[in-house]
């Protein structure tokens, strides 16, 4: 792709961005198109550096402000900031279409979205469309957004068939997997065959659609069988407290090592050096969360890990069953035991799943197939009509450092 046909995108964020969503910014580094941030907050710029980020300091300030009786006066004056900022980012920056993460964020920004008359491309990642089933208000909100989108975006099927069933049109809907970057090739520091301290790791926040408590449950039961085996919980959220005191009562004693939030590179280096299974046991929560598409069980996939997950959300699009790994119905303790002391008990079968799951996910699930089909969509929205995605023999060497 020539200077001529490059494009310039403009992503739009709350926060750009925290350690603990690093990998939701993949799309401002592809290397495809030229890309420019307007965020509300900026965050770690000495990490993640970026040359062109437009950052609303004035409108935050203000708001920001204590209450008092002044604010009759800061309040129009922070909405004012703000307008001048995003007009001054639109023409600019030059940005030929506007890319916002979470559909949620998207309903919420739309007054401001339709300011600009730019394309608009919007990716849902799971919460932002499953929650809408159980409001109308949200499901209105969703319909206003799906009118002013160009073309929205969706980590996986599940996601895009239940969108269209919200009301998105299907001609604008689009499946793209999010790809987890290559690693290496997985090198163990310990021996594969173990079987009777095999080490499970659960790469995910502590939250109710993640399901820990029915994985608690089920390590319970491995127990009988392989006391020596350990769990290994990585992640933070409100439910720390209560599964602790879960663990307690179900006697699971020092197995259950709660490692709390991570940085994804420590998190890489635990698996490749520690892991013998990674398991996530997602469920629909009460709110109507669930999975869309988890980057952990990417990222095992990549090191040749085996995974054991739940038929939820995308999860099912990632493990073959059987073949990558195993998929389990949801919230059902017995059989994601059962799938445990499978993968536990079988050194053989977890290096066959964990070479498989490799291959499938650098064939299917890389992140160099995810910039070219979504730089394709860029140029779709912007010129209205289905374009060949660009390869990365003419894209040019053009990168920018997440």
């Amino acid at each position: 792709m020539t200077d001529q046909q490059r494009i310039k995108v403009g992503h739009v964020f709350t926060e750009f961005c925290p350690h603990k969503s690093v990998l939701r910014y993949w799309p401002v580094a592809n290397p495809y198109v030229d890309s420019a941030v307007y965020c509300f907050r900026r965050t770690n710029a000495d990490t993640f550096p970026h040359h062109e980020v437009w950052t609303e300091r004035m409108a935050s300030r203000l708001r920001g402000l204590p209450s008092g009786p002044w604010k009759r006066f800061t309040r129009p004056m922070a909405s004012v900031a703000h307008r001048v900022t995003w007009r001054r980012f639109i023409d600019r920056s030059s940005v030929q279409l506007l890319h916002v993460q979470f559909g949620d964020k998207a309903v919420r920004l739309l007054p401001m979205l339709n300011r600009a008359s730019l394309p608009l491309v919007v990716t849902f990642r799971g919460s932002d469309i499953n929650c809408a089933s159980y409001s109308e208000i949200r499901r209105h909100g969703l319909r206003k957004l799906f009118a002013r989108a160009s073309l929205c975006h969706f980590v996986s099927h599940d996601l895009r068939r239940k969108a269209i069933e919200l009301g998105c049109p299907s001609e604008i809907a689009r499946t793209i997997h999010v790809g987890a970057p290559p690693h290496a090739a997985h090198q163990l520091s310990r021996p594969t065959s173990r079987i009777e301290d095999c080490q499970f790791y659960c790469v995910a926040s502590l939250l109710p659609c993640k399901g820990h408590e029915t994985l608690l449950t089920a390590f319970r039961d491995v127990r009988k069988e392989i006391p020596n085996a350990t769990l290994h919980l990585v992640g933070d959220g409100p439910l720390r407290d209560r599964l602790q005191w879960v663990c307690d009562s179900l006697q699971l004693g020092g197995r259950v090592i709660f490692h709390g939030h991570l940085d994804n590179e420590v998190v890489i280096s635990k698996l490749r050096d520690d892991a013998d299974v990674v398991v996530l046991t997602s469920q629909h929560d009460d709110e109507g969360n669930q999975e869309g598409l988890p980057t952990s069980l990417q990222e095992a996939a990549s090191l040749g890990l085996p995974c054991i997950g739940t038929d939820c959300g995308g999860i099912s699009e990632l493990i073959c069953n059987g073949e990558t790994g195993l998929v389990v119905p949801q919230r059902d303790p017995a059989r994601v035991a059962e799938a445990l002391l499978q993968l536990a008990k079988s050194p053989r079968l977890r290096a066959e799943m964990g070479s498989a799951a490799a291959l499938r996910g650098r064939e299917h699930f890389n992140l160099e197939n995810f910039y070219v089909q979504i730089a394709a969509c860029y140029r779709e929205a912007i010129y209205g009509e289905p374009v060949v995605a660009p390869s990365a023999e003419n894209s040019g060497t053009h990168s920018v450092s997440v």
